[in-house]
């Protein structure tokens, strides 16, 4: 039996992926246990507020760590899933939802893509990965690194809020 033919690729993140990466990162992240917690529901005040106090953090990592996104084979503005990393620590790490419902198992292989051997050890995350939980590749031994964010990044968080 063949395989069905990759339509995708991987690439390096352009400038107009970084709206992108943002806001399906804010999204996901709210529809979270702790965007749940925080009334993150949609169109509510309380997801605006929880937007606005993840969106700098967020902004920071897109623009400092590693991110790579798998695109359209054929059109490359055409971007399906994105994932944002600093060497074994994984921030984000998304699938596009309609692409996720239409192809699970096609999401998943992006996924494994993205992220490669880091979903065989484990690893540190900074934002819940949401999306690697809806496609049942969440490892159980990663955990989360709510200091590293801190350790790494707390300079310029605060001169960025001041």
């Amino acid at each position: 039996m063949t395989e069905p033919e990759r339509t995708w690729r991987k690439r390096a993140p352009v400038p107009l992926d970084e709206d992108f990466v943002v806001s399906t990162w804010l999204m996901s992240y709210s529809r979270s246990r702790e965007g749940y917690h925080a009334g993150a529901m949609p169109k509510s005040q309380a997801r605006t507020a929880f937007w606005d106090a993840h969106r700098p953090v967020v902004e920071l990592l897109a623009r400092s760590a590693d991110v790579e996104v798998i695109c359209d084979d054929e059109d490359p503005n055409v971007v399906y899933a994105w994932a944002c990393t600093s060497g074994d620590v994984v921030h984000g790490c998304i699938v596009k939802r309609e692409y996720e419902r239409a192809d699970p198992e096609g999401a998943r292989e992006m996924v494994r893509e993205l992220l490669g051997e880091r979903l065989d050890r484990a690893c540190p995350y900074t934002y819940f990965p949401y999306d690697l939980q809806l496609l049942k590749l969440l490892p159980r031994d990663w955990y989360p690194a709510a200091a590293w964010l801190a350790q790494n990044y707390g300079d310029k968080l605060a001169r960025k809020a001041a």
